[in-house]
């Protein structure tokens, strides 16, 4: 559980998705070169980082018409029940070196689930609001809280609606959020600007912490930081291994 005193009374609740953050861009690229070089546009899914998640059954839903004020869809590449190391063997990225990455499982069941629309100076219930109309018209699928990850199959779009709710109501609906497969919930200030590259107080997680013990069988170094390690774990339930940057120490 997060702090959120610095909220206001009145917030914007969405599930905690647990994915592959994604935005979806329009772009213009030209494919050849010289006198056969052509423009070729069209929407395109691109990590944090920058570099392209191949993923044409979710982009291609995306018109020329969606982008008319440059929008820039905001989202994770999500898979309701999986790991986010399972997602990740699903999609294959596109490096700065050109090299595509090779999926070790389909990339099909893969979904974009959309939470915001990044532009500038419009405050978030109206992003939100705007995003509504854009996923309706486009015929996406909709989460809402009466659902459950467990018993819905939804297609590869789908608009993570909202709540608006009492600040104090928020440890309730992100309890209620939990009970139906999400980490949690997202919480925003109605009027709060979108944040570009950088964290905010006006939009905070509410999650719950869980201890467990679990065996260190390896440590190892973390990529792009050599100099600190990282756990490898073994899981309590299968033969599975995950990696972690930080444990408790048992007294």
């Amino acid at each position: 559980q997060q702090n959120h005193h610095k909220l206001p009374d009145t917030l914007l609740d969405q599930p905690k998705i647990n994915g592959l953050r994604a935005y979806i861009v329009w772009v213009d690229e030209i494919v050849g070169e010289g006198v056969f070089g052509s423009v070729v546009s069209r929407a395109k899914a691109i990590s944090k980082e920058g570099n392209e998640y191949i993923v044409p059954h979710i982009t291609k839903r995306f018109t020329k018409d969606m982008f008319t004020n440059n929008e820039i869809y905001d989202g994770e590449l999500y898979v309701p029940n999986e790991s986010l190391n399972m997602i990740k063997s699903r999609v294959p990225m596109q490096l700065a070196s050109g090299t595509i990455t090779q999926p070790s499982l389909p990339v099909l069941p893969v979904q974009f689930w959309c939470f915001d629309l990044a532009v500038e100076d419009i405050p978030q219930l109206e992003r939100l609001q705007r995003l509504h109309t854009i996923a309706s018209n486009a015929n996406w699928d909709f989460y809402n809280s009466n659902l459950s990850l467990y018993d819905t199959i939804y297609g590869s779009i789908v608009f993570t609606n909202y709540k608006i709710i009492d600040k104090r109501n928020a440890i309730e609906c992100a309890t209620l959020n939990i009970s139906k497969g999400f980490e949690g919930s997202i919480v925003r200030a109605t009027d709060a600007p979108y944040g570009f590259g950088k964290r905010v107080s006006y939009a905070q997680k509410i999650k719950f912490k869980q201890d467990k013990e679990f065996k260190i069988i390896d440590v190892i170094p973390k990529p792009n930081e050599s100099e600190t390690g990282m756990f490898v774990l073994l899981n309590d339930i299968n033969v599975e291994t995950f990696k972690c940057n930080h444990i408790d120490s048992y007294k």
